[in-house]
């Protein structure tokens, strides 16, 4: 149980907003609302809902200047409000990318392992693949989470399982999720995966990763698309390596190659620039709007 005699911790680096039945809600307790930093680290990720708590009991006496009069509290409400109405509210599949990205550009501490510690607070992301994905598709979609099958003895769905759900979805499909065929189709946001044939217990059993870009040309038949994931070693151009204020694995950002087949469907990747191109089925899956 949390001590609250000592105060709660600074959560400096966590998202500004939380999943609240379905709703991306800004929550701002007592004098958050009267803060600037508060306000518009949620605003940058775009809330469509905002719940202000108060008792006033922190701005009572003479000190204090009377802020806690309802029509103030309610104009910065009002101006959130405002913001919120003129910038469009970016796709669920961009949000979703959005957060893996605060996450690269300000986690101290990562590694590639199997075992998830996973510390907000501290900034700390030791994870596989689909820890990392499962992590902020959790945090940001978990509806759409709850739908990726999982193994009963496992703490998240792996990397083979995502596979096998995009590519069981045919055009028909509702439910929130929508196979991307084609990799010239993949945006921002959406999560693409590949599968080992054989399941090993104790080894990887694909990769898992989230599009950060939309896919480029690099030579004739070959795409680069930037990613964010946790992998084992660096991709190409990316945020891991050896140098000073660098991880040599966990989560980061880099490309991976990958070549397509006549029809424009993605049939192998370049992991690494240390690597050849590894044919395995690929599978691309983008998340929409719950019926």
């Amino acid at each position: 149980m949390l001590d609250l005699r000592h105060g709660v911790p600074v959560h400096t680096f966590g998202p500004g907003v939380l999943s609240v039945d379905g709703h991306r809600t800004a929550i701002l307790i007592c004098h958050e609302q009267l803060l600037t930093l508060p306000m518009l680290s949620s605003l940058t990720q775009h809330p469509n809902l905002i719940i202000a708590v108060a008792n006033d009991h922190w701005a009572a006496g003479p000190a204090f200047p009377n802020f806690s009069e309802p029509p103030l509290i309610l104009a910065f409400i009002s101006a959130m409000l405002g913001s919120m109405t003129q910038t469009p509210q970016p796709s669920l599949a961009r949000q979703m990318a959005s957060q893996a990205e605060f996450i690269v550009n300000n986690l101290k501490q990562t590694d590639y392992t199997y075992t998830e510690n996973i510390d907000v607070d501290s900034g700390v992301y030791d994870c596989d693949c689909s820890g990392f994905v499962g992590f902020v598709l959790e945090r940001a979609a978990p509806d759409h989470y709850a739908i990726i099958p999982k193994e009963a003895n496992q703490l998240r769905p792996r990397a083979f399982e995502y596979y096998d759900f995009f590519s069981s979805l045919t055009p028909e499909s509702t439910g929130g999720w929508r196979q991307i065929n084609f990799l010239c189709d993949a945006r921002r946001g959406d999560i693409i995966a590949w599968r080992f044939a054989e399941i090993e217990e104790g080894h990887d059993t694909g990769h898992v990763f989230f599009a950060a870009e939309t896919p480029v040309i690099i030579d004739s038949g070959i795409f680069a698309i930037r990613v964010y994931d946790s992998a084992a070693e660096p991709h190409f151009d990316d945020t891991r390596g050896n140098e000073d204020g660098e991880f040599e694995s966990g989560v980061g950002s880099g490309f991976i190659n990958f070549t397509v087949d006549d029809s424009g469907r993605p049939v192998a990747f370049q992991f690494a620039p240390s690597e050849d191109f590894v044919t395995l089925p690929i599978a691309i899956g983008r998340v929409e709007l719950l019926p």
